[in-house]
């Protein structure tokens, strides 16, 4: 990580950033509210792994093999099979329970227990975490009871607490402060577990004081399940108070069998879904990946009536704060946005295109280098007032700045037209492709290098045409093109609502081929690795991130800056609105995402790009919605 980098763009974001009225309001205040303990952690955040586990309570309605001394060795194996770094279990009431826990993993977790009737022990490994120096560096607190002692939630309410701890990575340096928690059930109590939510807020303020925070346990509380809907202690939990705290795993709709993490079904048949046990962290320069509800089971039963949950605590991708630029942006559905560096300087420049403004020109704002850009050049030739017009902007001649291409199927014979760059944001005329046009609007084109020679070459793709195939045509470096061939590997498609994506998934400076189809390999998306000369090998297919909802978008690019391209997941009625980020690597994908809670949307009408901003070699995020923010783009810098 780039600390300097990092610095500097939270220092941009406290003087530069403003917050308009539009979609963004809410979640902005919440990355906002980050920015105190996002400077006091300057130590970068490694990964580790968290869990919560409710292992239920002894017992006298649990006989055979329900009981506590049939249930023990397997929650014991659960939880070392899963091998976290910290763990937390709640309704370790029993002192059969707490020293069956310590006795199973004193070896290699300390771990901290309150001296309380229902104490919320926390396991921490040994070999990378330490408790704090210093006093009050661990402890609980009692939940208050809101209730009158003739209310039914009195005795449920009674005698609540939560515990805290303060520990140090070993490995990093950097500092945590974590709770561990179980409110009152029963859907009828809410209050108690608002009262709760609260508590554990004026907690991390009084005692948190910088750390990182992580909160997790057994919360009662499902805003997703009928029954639940008037309890608001989750988003309590989240949004009222600084840090913003974020869930490690989340959906959109209604708890399902495959989202909940209480078993109903654990003595009998039941079809009623909770999800009652979370993880949450501080945003920041932390979120979460590979999020996971444990549902083994052991003689036929799993070892309690509720799931263990667990989760990856990772550094996030993007920076909290954003930028907000109205620069050629407008509330206009008919504008188009373009993120390319036309001018040379490692720096994408904000490209901006509406048929019915200026004559159909296109504008170039020019990069500061920071997520903003400066006064706009209005581009005199290759201007289109059709809506059928596409622009493209990429390196065709391999001078480091991004050239203009026109396409317009009504135009021209469907030609190509060159505008090459003069790296200051105006473009020249070249000419007009003679080879690879289309009259056909079902035609897509791709620009990017397929074989390293810096110059983006030319594909063509009309599922209607050559039986779905890529057509390629190789750069001359000087505005045209020369017939390659017709891609013959398995990547193809004949379905309108296919994808094709060119990008450096292998790291090899050449633009590999991905194709997406919704209908077919169940939505998955495969990866045809550049041979070098237009021609690609299959490489593999990504399991993660499939879909067969032709909504959903797909974005191929170097979030990270590690030369692999990333694949990013997002549709607005998924994961409530969260981009789903899958890190690449030479063979492709990660099997797990990561979360990505900046700029988060659930309206369709929202677009992301994503472009080099600020130089620093990974792609950064722009999140522009037409209706928010008085139409203008936000801009999240990557973090790397």
């Amino acid at each position: 990580m780039n600390i300097g980098k990092y610095l500097q763009g939270l220092v941009l974001i406290a003087l530069g950033s403003s917050c308009g009225p539009g979609e963004l309001d809410g979640p902005q205040q919440l990355e906002l509210a980050n920015h105190e303990s996002a400077v006091t952690a300057t130590v970068d955040h490694r990964p580790f792994t968290v869990m919560t586990y409710n292992v239920r309570q002894v017992n006298a309605d649990d006989t055979g093999a329900y009981t506590w001394t049939r249930r023990s060795p397997n929650v014991i194996k659960l939880i070392s099979a899963r091998n976290p770094d910290i763990f937390g279990v709640q309704e370790a009431s029993a002192t059969v329970i707490q020293n069956d826990l310590i006795n199973a993993f004193q070896a290699s977790y300390d771990y901290y227990k309150p001296p309380n009737g229902s104490p919320k022990m926390i396991f921490y490994r040994r070999s990378r975490f330490q408790l704090a120096a210093g006093t009050d560096v661990q402890g609980y607190f009692s939940i208050p009871n809101p209730y009158s002692a003739s209310d039914a939630c009195y005795p449920n309410a009674s005698g609540r607490t939560a515990s805290w701890i303060k520990l140090d990575d070993k490995l990093s340096g950097r500092q945590y402060f974590l709770v561990n928690s179980h409110p009152a059930h029963s859907g009828a109590c809410g209050l108690a577990r608002e009262k709760n939510a609260e508590q554990i807020r004026t907690v991390i303020t009084e005692k948190a004081l910088g750390r990182s925070v992580v909160v997790f346990g057994d919360f009662n509380s499902d805003p997703q399940h009928p029954s639940w809907a008037g309890d608001t202690s989750i988003s309590i939990l989240e949004s009222e108070g600084s840090p913003a705290l974020f869930r490690s795993a989340r959906h959109t709709g209604e708890t399902t069998d495959d989202t909940a993490t209480f078993n109903s079904s654990w003595k009998s048949p039941s079809t009623s879904y909770t999800r009652l046990d979370y993880i949450l962290v501080s945003g920041g320069d932390m979120t979460t990946s590979d999020p996971l509800i444990d549902r083994s089971t052991y003689d036929g039963i799993t070892p309690s009536d509720h799931f263990a949950v667990m989760a990856t605590i990772r550094p996030a991708v993007f920076q909290t704060g954003s930028t907000v630029d109205t620069h050629g942006s407008g509330s206009s559905a008919s504008t188009r946005l373009y993120f390319a560096d036309v001018t040379g300087d490692g720096c994408a420049d904000k490209l901006a295109w509406n048929p019915t403004l200026l004559g159909g020109a296109t504008q170039v704002f020019r990069s500061n280098c920071n997520g903003t850009f400066g006064t706009g050049v209005v581009n005199d030739n290759g201007e289109s007032a059709s809506t059928k017009t596409t622009f493209y902007f990429a390196d065709v001649n391999g001078d480091r700045c991004a050239d203009k291409i026109y396409w317009n199927p009504t135009y021209d014979t469907g030609h190509t037209r060159i505008y090459l760059s003069n790296c200051d944001g105006t473009f020249r005329w070249s000419n007009s492709n003679d080879n690879g046009g289309s009259e056909s609007s079902a035609t897509t084109f791709y620009f990017a290098d397929l074989t390293g020679d810096q110059c983006a070459d030319k594909i063509y793709w009309n599922p209607t045409y050559d039986s779905g195939r890529a057509r390629i045509y190789l750069s001359n470096c000087d505005g045209t093109f020369r017939w390659s061939n017709t891609n013959t590997d398995t990547g193809s498609s004949q379905n309108s609502d296919a994808h094709f994506y060119f990008a450096d998934v292998t790291g090899d400076g050449r633009a590999d081929k991905i194709l997406w189809d919704p209908a077919a390999e169940s939505g998955r998306t495969r990866i045809y690795a550049s041979n070098g000369n237009g021609t690609f090998t299959a490489l593999s297919t990504h399991t993660g991130g499939s879909s067969g909802v032709p909504e959903t978008r797909l974005y191929f690019t170097d979030v990270n800056g590690d030369g692999h391209a990333d694949k990013l997941f997002w549709r607005p009625n998924y994961r409530e609105g969260r981009i789903q980020v899958y890190l690449g690597s030479a063979t492709g994908f990660a099997g797990a995402p990561l979360m990505d809670n900046t700029g988060w949307s659930q309206s369709s009408n929202t677009e992301y790009l994503f472009a080099d901003l600020d130089g620093s070699g990974a792609a950064d995020k722009v999140y522009w919605n037409p209706g928010a923010n008085d139409g203008g783009s936000r801009a999240y810098l990557s973090r790397y």
